[in-house]
């Protein structure tokens, strides 16, 4: 997680970004350690040089295609960073004996090994909350992206299975990532390097990879950009808010490390108007109907963290048996996926509220409405 407020000519930034790692946190750690300052430095220098040393409500719109160009190029540059880490490793992977392959990627693990949402949530003139996904989740459960991703691989490969139970080799579900280079670089690393990397103890094993990585690359670093104006909706109880896909498994599948949810609702509920109506001083029937449970609203107390009320009430709310499910692990229990939130509040005439919200872990107290 980051926030980075920065003054850049005079004029005050705000930074928010989730990463959330797939299978280990390595990638997450190094993107949380780079791409900010990376943001920064690029951003700087393109309104220094190129927008008349201002960017603001009166250019913005002019501004838009080179500062979507710019966050673009630091997206693909930084994932670009990682593969040639990796060919400096190892130029000629197919000149390796496996000892020699074996040695190698034990000696640099650090260097081998590197789907969240962002939403808008407002009132309209009932005081209702209203939410808006401003990004499409990067997912093989997206039609869309299925469609784009087949247009790249053979027909055979893609009717043998490649995509799975909505997720690629029945694997991986997210088809945007920084990192996950065994699955992006030229067969050779594959056949004569990756499948030697220990990478992770969960999913596609590194022993499989040079049996199935027939037509890499399968993922791409390509970065969704959009730009939003946030001023018209200041006087509407404005919220920005990004959470991890842990999220939408609580939402989306009725289960808390392996136990079913009694009463909750199976379906394609929108996890963002989920969270969107957990934000609200009152409680959604809809919502306690999707959840399973009643719901309480700021949960974390009238001036808690907002972020720990929307936690607090997708675990349990005010079943004190679901939270302590959610909080310890069960004999035989199943996985409760990394569920990260965090939620910015903006209003006029005062500076934003920054709030953060993280499932505890296993094993830990269950926390108290």
């Amino acid at each position: 997680m980051v926030t980075k407020e920065w003054i850049i000519q005079g004029q005050r930034w705000l930074l928010l970004s989730l990463c959330d790692g797939n299978h280990g946190h390595l990638a997450a750690d190094y993107v949380v350690e780079e791409l900010p300052e990376r943001i920064r430095r690029r951003l700087e220098t393109l309104i220094q040089e190129s927008l008349g040393g201002f960017l603001d409500c009166v250019n913005v719109e002019e501004a838009d295609p080179a500062v979507r160009s710019m966050l673009r190029e630091v997206v693909l540059e930084l994932d670009g960073a990682l593969a040639n880490a990796v060919r400096d490793i190892c130029p000629n992977p197919q000149d390796l004996t496996e000892d020699e392959a074996r040695s190698l990627a034990n000696e640099h693990r650090n260097v081998i090994q590197r789907n969240s949402t962002i939403a808008i949530s407002t009132t309209d003139d009932t005081g209702k909350r209203r939410a808006e996904r401003l990004l499409n989740a990067h997912s093989f459960e997206d039609a869309r992206e299925n469609v784009r991703f087949s247009l790249y691989h053979p027909s055979a490969e893609m009717k043998n299975g490649l995509i799975r139970d909505k997720r690629l080799f029945g694997w991986l579900l997210t088809s945007h990532t920084i990192g996950n280079h065994h699955l992006k670089m030229d067969k050779a690393y594959v056949h004569h390097f990756f499948q030697y990397v220990n990478m992770s103890k969960r999913g596609l094993k590194p022993s499989n990879l040079d049996k199935v990585v027939l037509s890499p690359p399968y993922l791409t670093a390509e970065p969704s950009i959009r730009f939003v104006d946030l001023k018209p909706m200041w006087d509407k109880d404005l919220y920005v808010v990004l959470f991890s896909d842990g999220v939408d498994h609580i939402v989306n599948r009725p289960t808390v490390l392996g136990q079913r949810q009694s009463g909750a609702r199976n379906g394609t509920a929108d996890p963002v108007n989920v969270v969107s109506a957990l934000l609200s001083d009152f409680a959604d029937p809809d919502v306690e109907c999707i959840l399973g449970h009643q719901v309480q609203p700021r949960w974390n107390g009238p001036r808690g963290n907002v972020a720990l009320d929307v936690l607090g009430n997708l675990l349990g709310g005010m079943d004190a048996t679901k939270l302590n499910m959610a909080t310890t692990r069960p004999a035989g229990g199943g996985h409760l996926d990394d569920t990260t939130i965090m939620v910015a509040r903006f209003a006029k005439h005062r500076d934003p509220g920054f709030f953060i919200g993280v499932a505890p872990p296993t094993n830990a107290p269950a926390p108290q409405p």
